[in-house]
């Protein structure tokens, strides 16, 4: 898959996305872009991991969410794995010639932190919300969901990080588009 994202100086993109539980990191979900040539980047990969936190999730996260205390139990992976996967997948691309995105980029680092993965280190980082509501001026339609919706991409699975790290994606793609004629 390759994409045009003008305006971007980094040689790699880390678009990003998680779920979460009181604080506890339940799903990590990344998508890499490379740059192949002058604004034309390149997926090399996405990951989607769930963690099994060896203790029972909510009911309102199982409602929010769908994931269930089975299915983390039989498909997830433990933190240290998450642990392990997310390094590698920074040491990969790099820290300083990397654009770190998501949608909720301070909230998301803060629970990764918490979680024993430090990408605060990144020094280049995009927040799409931020970005929206810098650009659209606007208080509400900032959610993922309505942001992607810009860029043609309908989100039907909102609260699974691997769903919304494609909403976010999209969400970039269009705030990156469109920042020179909006502002």
């Amino acid at each position: 898959m390759k994409l045009n994202i003008n305006n971007v100086p980094q040689d790699n993109i880390l678009i990003f996305d998680i779920e979460y539980d009181q604080n506890v990191l339940i799903q990590l979900a990344t998508l890499t872009l490379r740059k192949i040539e002058s604004d034309v980047f390149q997926l090399t990969r996405s990951t989607n991991i769930y963690i099994d936190p060896n203790q029972s999730v909510s009911s309102f996260f199982i409602g929010y969410t769908n994931i269930t205390n089975d299915y983390l139990r039989y498909n997830g992976t433990d933190l240290a794995g998450a642990r392990s996967l997310a390094h590698e997948i920074v040491f990969d691309v790099g820290t300083n010639n990397t654009l770190l995105v998501s949608h909720g980029l301070d909230n998301d680092l803060e629970i990764l932190y918490k979680n024993g993965i430090d990408w605060k280190v990144l020094p280049n980082k995009y927040d799409t919300y931020k970005k929206a509501k810098e650009l659209l001026h606007r208080g509400s339609l900032l959610t993922l969901k309505d942001i992607a919706q810009n860029d043609g991409f309908f989100m039907f699975n909102e609260h699974n990080a691997y769903a919304d790290a494609w909403g976010t994606l999209h969400a970039f793609c269009w705030l990156k588009e469109n920042e020179e004629r909006i502002d």
